[in-house]
């Protein structure tokens, strides 16, 4: 048995507070040939599941949360309950399977039984077949959801196995507790100058802005979901051309699709305000555990950058400032802190939050780092992946960015009824990046004002 640490249950929390969060993390996969007969696919899961017990194990609530939650065995534990089968309806094409993963998102999982399942789609276009494998955000992060995806696969002798998974923590004793209050003692005494003043830009972020923030409100029962996609190797050419990163470039490219949303709608971006929350990856290094390892970022998009060069620029420099401010150690610092704090405290903590109407941040702009090789799933080669990111507290609009096979792909959710559509906003993405690659020719490194 082990923990959940605070940022794992936050998950679970926020789900008690909001009927309408979808906190469900995926992996869709379109792949050759027919797909796997149902013994065939059981055989292969029952040996990843051998490996990973985490798959085989169930959240165990304490009463009143007393204590952190901790994973369980699942006494019950049945494979065939975490696979499904689904048909699309004809043309059995994207926008079939699109509409097909939207609505799968908003499906609840079994908080009885482990918190996964995998979905097959037996018939997509000619000669395909599609594969979700979905999990909760409790379990894993976007990085974490990926590598667990990967392991799925056929062995590559690429892959490692997962790191170990912690030790529960003991129970506690008086000399315990005293010491856990000693601990909590010094790193306040460390870092409360640190933590004060990297949170002022934090919490100043998350405050309500005054003209409202698009894509935040109530969140609806139904979703849609979009997928762009471009030529890694010309992403890769953008960030050369002008001194950026792949994540600047994406969460650029978010930013131009808003703005030409917007101006088709017959809105002035300039007067809009659109804060985002990038999730950014603090793993210690390239293990694979499970769990959530992340802080995040709040930067506000630059709608009113009419040109691909003021956007990029202006991306670019912010996130540089966010991050320069030590806003992602602040929240460590905090999470670090919340360990070792009595539980039913965080916990209560956690639950307003969920509950918190907030109209500060409007979308999410996720990057996870997609397999460096071409993947396969008994013996049946994946031709393409892309992303399910999650959606709640009251964000409308959540765009997961993956690479594979060469190519940049954006998983774009978004509430049914948001001014921000999925399809539309993936379908502008798609002209953004085009337009950012016929900019590279004639641009240089970004050294504008902000």
């Amino acid at each position: 048995m082990s923990r959940l640490h605070p940022l794992d249950s936050a998950f679970l929390y926020i789900e008690d507070a909001d009927a309408t969060a979808d906190v469900g993390i995926g992996i869709a996969a379109v792949l050759a040939g027919r797909a796997p007969s149902q013994p065939e696919l059981i055989e292969r899961l029952q040996q990843r599941v051998d490996r990973d017990p985490r798959l085989r194990q169930r959240v165990q609530r304490a009463p009143l949360d007393l204590q952190a939650p901790r994973w369980v065995d699942d006494p019950g534990f049945d494979l065939a309950r975490h696979v499904r089968w689904r048909a699309l309806p004809q043309p059995r094409g994207k926008q079939q399977l699109c509409e097909l993963i939207a609505a799968e998102s908003t499906e609840k999982f079994d908080r009885d039984h482990p918190l996964w399942r995998c979905l097959i789609i037996e018939e997509y276009g000619i000669d395909q077949w599609a594969l979700l494998f979905a999990a909760h955000h409790t379990m894993v992060d976007g990085m974490a959801g990926m590598r667990l995806f990967e392991q799925l696969c056929d062995d590559t002798g690429t892959h490692t196995d997962h790191s170990p998974l912690g030790q529960p923590p003991a129970i506690p004793t008086m000399t315990r507790l005293v010491s856990a209050g000693t601990r909590v003692a010094a790193v306040a005494a460390r870092g409360a100058g640190s933590l004060v003043r990297n949170a002022v830009p934090l919490t100043r972020a998350l405050l309500p802005a005054g003209n409202g923030s698009l894509g935040a409100g109530g969140l609806g029962p139904r979703r849609r979901y979009g997928v762009a996609e471009a030529n890694l190797a010309d992403i890769r050419a953008v960030c050369a051309a002008f001194g950026v990163t792949v994540n600047d470039v994406a969460v650029a490219a978010v930013t131009g699709a808003v703005r030409s949303v917007l101006i088709a709608q017959g809105r002035d971006p300039a007067t809009e305000h659109l804060r985002i929350l990038v999730p950014v990856s603090t793993r210690p290094g390239a293990g694979d555990g499970l769990g959530n390892v992340v802080a995040a970022l709040t930067p506000q998009l630059p709608l009113d950058a009419a040109t691909v060069r003021q956007r990029l620029t202006r991306v670019h420099q912010r996130v540089a400032r966010q991050r320069a401010t030590g806003e992602v150690e602040a929240e460590g610092l905090a999470l670090g802190a919340a360990a070792l704090l009595p539980t039913a405290s965080v916990a209560a903590v956690l639950r307003f939050a969920a509950r918190y109407r907030q109209q500060a941040v409007g979308a999410l702009v996720t990057n996870v780092i997609g397999p460096p090789d071409t993947l396969s799933f008994l013996g049946r080669t994946v031709l393409d992946a892309f992303a399910l990111p999650p959606l709640a507290m009251r964000i409308g609009l959540a765009v997961a960015v993956t690479s594979y096979h060469g190519l940049l792909r954006f998983g774009v959710l978004s509430d049914y009824d948001s001014m921000l559509p999925a399809e539309r906003i993936a379908a502008a993405i798609e002209a953004e990046l085009a337009e950012m690659s016929r900019c590279t020719e004639q641009s240089g490194p970004l050294l504008g004002p902000p």
